[in-house]
Protein backbone atom coordinates (compact mmCIF):
# COMPACT_ATOMS: atom_id res chain seq x y z
CA UNK A 1 0.00 0.00 0.00
CA UNK A 2 2.97 2.80 0.39
CA UNK A 3 4.12 2.47 -3.41
CA UNK A 4 3.82 6.11 -4.25
CA UNK A 5 2.26 6.64 -7.83
CA UNK A 6 5.23 8.41 -10.10
CA UNK A 7 4.55 11.70 -11.75
CA UNK A 8 5.52 15.51 -11.27
CA UNK A 9 4.41 15.48 -7.23
CA UNK A 10 5.68 12.16 -6.29
CA UNK A 11 8.05 13.50 -3.38
CA UNK A 12 5.59 16.06 -2.45
CA UNK A 13 2.58 13.20 -2.37
CA UNK A 14 4.42 10.73 -0.80
CA UNK A 15 5.55 13.04 2.06
CA UNK A 16 2.11 13.78 3.10
CA UNK A 17 0.69 10.55 2.41
CA UNK A 18 3.79 9.04 4.70
CA UNK A 19 2.82 12.04 7.83
CA UNK A 20 -0.65 10.72 7.58
CA UNK A 21 0.36 6.49 7.42
CA UNK A 22 -0.58 4.91 11.13
CA UNK A 23 0.83 1.21 11.21
CA UNK A 24 -1.67 -1.40 11.48
CA UNK A 25 -2.81 -2.78 14.35
CA UNK A 26 -2.54 0.58 16.47
CA UNK A 27 -6.03 0.72 15.61
CA UNK A 28 -8.85 -1.68 16.07
CA UNK A 29 -12.15 -1.33 14.19
CA UNK A 30 -15.13 -2.46 15.09
CA UNK A 31 -17.01 -4.31 12.25
CA UNK A 32 -20.41 -4.31 14.27
CA UNK A 33 -21.23 -1.11 13.87
CA UNK A 34 -21.46 0.42 10.57
CA UNK A 35 -21.56 4.13 10.78
CA UNK A 36 -22.26 4.67 7.04
CA UNK A 37 -22.26 3.53 3.96
CA UNK A 38 -21.63 4.36 0.43
CA UNK A 39 -21.22 2.76 -3.24
CA UNK A 40 -17.28 2.50 -2.92
CA UNK A 41 -16.74 2.69 0.73
CA UNK A 42 -18.51 1.70 4.39
CA UNK A 43 -17.23 3.42 7.52
CA UNK A 44 -16.94 1.71 11.09
CA UNK A 45 -16.84 2.70 14.17
CA UNK A 46 -12.62 1.94 15.48
CA UNK A 47 -10.53 2.90 18.64
CA UNK A 48 -7.14 4.22 18.31
CA UNK A 49 -4.31 4.84 21.01
CA UNK A 50 -5.16 8.74 22.58
CA UNK A 51 -1.42 9.30 22.25
CA UNK A 52 -0.36 8.44 19.03
CA UNK A 53 -3.09 11.01 18.22
CA UNK A 54 -1.80 13.19 20.44
CA UNK A 55 1.48 12.45 18.73
CA UNK A 56 0.11 13.94 14.87
CA UNK A 57 0.89 17.64 13.97
CA UNK A 58 -2.84 18.76 13.32
CA UNK A 59 -4.90 17.65 15.83
CA UNK A 60 -6.32 19.72 18.74
CA UNK A 61 -8.80 17.76 20.69
CA UNK A 62 -9.94 16.93 24.19
CA UNK A 63 -6.56 16.27 25.93
CA UNK A 64 -8.06 15.79 29.80
CA UNK A 65 -10.04 12.94 28.93
CA UNK A 66 -8.91 9.64 30.97
CA UNK A 67 -9.50 7.11 28.50
CA UNK A 68 -6.41 5.71 26.71
CA UNK A 69 -8.37 5.09 24.08
CA UNK A 70 -10.36 7.73 21.53
CA UNK A 71 -13.11 6.61 19.02
CA UNK A 72 -12.75 7.83 15.25
CA UNK A 73 -14.13 6.52 12.23
CA UNK A 74 -12.78 4.19 10.08
CA UNK A 75 -13.42 4.18 5.87
CA UNK A 76 -12.51 1.22 4.40
CA UNK A 77 -13.32 -0.05 0.53
CA UNK A 78 -15.88 -2.16 0.23
CA UNK A 79 -14.57 -5.40 -1.08
CA UNK A 80 -15.39 -4.80 -4.89
CA UNK A 81 -13.72 -1.35 -5.11
CA UNK A 82 -10.61 -2.37 -3.79
CA UNK A 83 -9.26 -3.28 -7.34
CA UNK A 84 -11.11 -1.10 -8.98
CA UNK A 85 -9.45 2.31 -6.90
CA UNK A 86 -6.32 3.16 -8.46
CA UNK A 87 -3.63 4.00 -5.69
CA UNK A 88 -2.99 7.72 -7.27
CA UNK A 89 -7.35 8.33 -6.09
CA UNK A 90 -6.17 6.61 -2.85
CA UNK A 91 -3.35 9.03 -2.19
CA UNK A 92 -4.97 11.81 -3.88
CA UNK A 93 -7.88 11.54 -1.33
CA UNK A 94 -5.14 12.05 1.57
CA UNK A 95 -3.53 14.85 0.04
CA UNK A 96 -6.67 16.85 -0.47
CA UNK A 97 -7.61 16.04 3.50
CA UNK A 98 -3.65 17.51 4.22
CA UNK A 99 -4.15 20.05 2.05
CA UNK A 100 -7.79 21.01 4.16
CA UNK A 101 -5.88 21.08 7.18
CA UNK A 102 -8.28 21.45 10.28
CA UNK A 103 -11.84 23.35 10.18
CA UNK A 104 -14.87 23.31 12.50
CA UNK A 105 -17.41 22.22 9.62
CA UNK A 106 -15.29 19.75 8.24
CA UNK A 107 -14.67 16.43 9.32
CA UNK A 108 -10.57 15.57 9.85
CA UNK A 109 -8.39 12.89 8.46
CA UNK A 110 -6.85 11.40 11.53
CA UNK A 111 -4.44 8.96 9.47
CA UNK A 112 -4.26 6.25 6.68
CA UNK A 113 -3.70 2.75 7.22
CA UNK A 114 -4.01 -0.62 5.38
CA UNK A 115 -6.62 -3.21 7.19
CA UNK A 116 -5.91 -6.59 5.77
CA UNK A 117 -4.45 -4.89 2.44
CA UNK A 118 -7.56 -2.97 2.17
CA UNK A 119 -7.04 0.86 1.81
CA UNK A 120 -8.48 2.62 5.19
CA UNK A 121 -9.02 6.43 5.98
CA UNK A 122 -9.13 7.20 9.72
CA UNK A 123 -11.32 10.42 10.66
CA UNK A 124 -12.28 12.42 13.29
CA UNK A 125 -16.17 10.68 14.25
CA UNK A 126 -19.13 12.59 14.27
CA UNK A 127 -22.44 11.85 15.96
CA UNK A 128 -24.65 11.96 12.64
CA UNK A 129 -24.21 13.02 8.87
CA UNK A 130 -25.90 15.43 7.35
CA UNK A 131 -27.96 13.01 4.81
CA UNK A 132 -29.55 10.66 8.02
CA UNK A 133 -29.94 14.32 10.02
CA UNK A 134 -32.42 15.27 6.50
CA UNK A 135 -33.32 11.95 6.65
CA UNK A 136 -35.02 12.21 10.12
CA UNK A 137 -37.03 15.02 8.84
CA UNK A 138 -38.25 13.78 6.20
CA UNK A 139 -40.60 10.57 7.50
CA UNK A 140 -43.93 9.49 5.63
CA UNK A 141 -46.55 11.65 6.06
CA UNK A 142 -48.48 9.08 8.16
CA UNK A 143 -45.69 9.16 10.80
CA UNK A 144 -45.02 12.92 11.05
CA UNK A 145 -45.07 13.09 14.81
CA UNK A 146 -45.94 16.86 14.85
CA UNK A 147 -48.30 18.06 17.62
CA UNK A 148 -50.81 19.39 15.56
CA UNK A 149 -50.52 17.37 12.36
CA UNK A 150 -49.24 20.13 10.25
CA UNK A 151 -46.84 19.39 7.83
CA UNK A 152 -45.91 20.46 4.68
CA UNK A 153 -46.11 17.96 1.77
CA UNK A 154 -43.09 17.86 -0.95
CA UNK A 155 -43.29 16.33 -4.25
CA UNK A 156 -39.77 15.69 -5.91
CA UNK A 157 -41.38 13.52 -8.35
CA UNK A 158 -45.00 12.45 -9.21
CA UNK A 159 -44.69 9.36 -7.15
CA UNK A 160 -42.43 11.17 -4.20
CA UNK A 161 -44.18 12.35 -1.73
CA UNK A 162 -42.54 13.21 1.78
CA UNK A 163 -43.64 14.89 4.83
CA UNK A 164 -41.57 18.15 6.22
CA UNK A 165 -42.93 19.19 9.36
CA UNK A 166 -43.72 22.58 9.73
CA UNK A 167 -41.15 24.47 11.51
CA UNK A 168 -41.46 26.26 14.55
CA UNK A 169 -39.24 29.03 15.25
CA UNK A 170 -36.62 27.31 16.90
CA UNK A 171 -36.65 24.33 14.78
CA UNK A 172 -36.34 27.22 11.40
CA UNK A 173 -32.95 28.42 13.63
CA UNK A 174 -31.26 24.83 13.75
CA UNK A 175 -32.19 23.83 10.26
CA UNK A 176 -30.99 27.52 9.20
CA UNK A 177 -27.58 27.02 11.82
CA UNK A 178 -27.14 23.41 9.39
CA UNK A 179 -27.24 24.89 6.18
CA UNK A 180 -25.10 28.08 7.13
CA UNK A 181 -22.78 25.67 8.43
CA UNK A 182 -22.60 23.21 5.39
CA UNK A 183 -21.87 26.04 3.44
CA UNK A 184 -18.95 27.60 5.11
CA UNK A 185 -17.29 23.89 5.05
CA UNK A 186 -18.39 24.28 1.07
CA UNK A 187 -17.03 27.87 1.11
CA UNK A 188 -13.27 26.31 2.88
CA UNK A 189 -13.24 23.45 0.45
CA UNK A 190 -13.62 25.93 -2.47
CA UNK A 191 -10.58 28.26 -1.55
CA UNK A 192 -8.01 25.19 -1.36
CA UNK A 193 -9.42 24.85 -5.01
CA UNK A 194 -10.66 21.13 -4.09
CA UNK A 195 -13.93 20.17 -5.85
CA UNK A 196 -16.04 18.19 -3.22
CA UNK A 197 -17.74 15.29 -4.77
Amino acid sequence: MKNIPSGENKEELSKGCDEFYIPEGKFKINFNLVKGQGLSSTVYEATIKRALLLALPRKSFDHNSISEDYVVAAKLLNHLQQDQISQSDFYGEINAARKLGKHDKICTLLGWSAHLEAPCLLFELMEMDLYNYLLRLREPLSQSGSENGSTITLSVTESEHYSVPDFDEKQQKIFLQILWQASQGLDYIASKNIVHR
